[in-house]
């Protein structure tokens, strides 16, 4: 259906990686309803071209890397599970460093990632590099900015929490920000 629609009392919202909103309403529902109850509707602005996410079977690894930066949760999501079960690389180890400390991700884009996407970077490193993920987590818990999310990488994964380096919790005790 195009144009304006009503969808009153929607039971559920979901977003997908291209933007899109989709909304399900029980409209004329209940207990005797038939087949033709509810709706599901697709909500995009007119004119909008979906971004399409990369064939998983030939994206890189640096390229994955690379969408972890996307202002996009579901795209960086995807990327994060990707890597994961692909194990990283070193060009997407490099990449996701980069993202992590804040510079930007790639010769096209000369912004910092924002906030979200250096914690996502942390998080993919510290689950897939383990150990080899502390120095570079180590350095970060000095980063005001994402200081209590590499304090947390360190710990996150209880199999080598009680090996993870202590100076960083230590020294976020005395930290002013609430989240550390």
């Amino acid at each position: 259906v195009t144009g304006v629609q009503t969808c009153a009392l929607p039971i559920y919202l979901d977003v997908d990686a291209r933007g899109r909103m989709f909304l399900v309403s029980w409209r004329d529902g209940g207990f005797n309803a038939g087949t033709t109850t509810g709706f599901i509707f697709r909500v995009e602005p007119f004119g909008h071209v979906p971004w399409f996410f990369p064939n998983r079977a030939v994206v890189t690894t640096a390229d994955l890397a690379a969408l972890v930066a996307s202002r996009s949760h579901r795209t960086r999501q995807e990327a994060q599970r990707l890597l994961l079960e692909r194990g990283l690389d070193d060009a997407a180890r490099t990449m996701l460093r980069s993202i992590a400390k804040g510079l930007p991700p790639g010769e096209h884009d000369r912004s910092p990632p924002p906030l979200e996407c250096r914690v996502a970077a942390i998080f993919t490193l510290g689950q897939a590099d383990r150990e080899a993920a502390w120095p570079l987590l180590v350095e970060l818990s000095s980063d005001p900015a994402v200081a209590a999310w590499a304090i947390r990488a360190l710990a996150d994964d209880e199999r080598i929490a009680a090996r993870a380096p202590r100076a960083p919790v230590t020294a976020g005790l005395s930290s002013t920000d609430a989240r550390v």
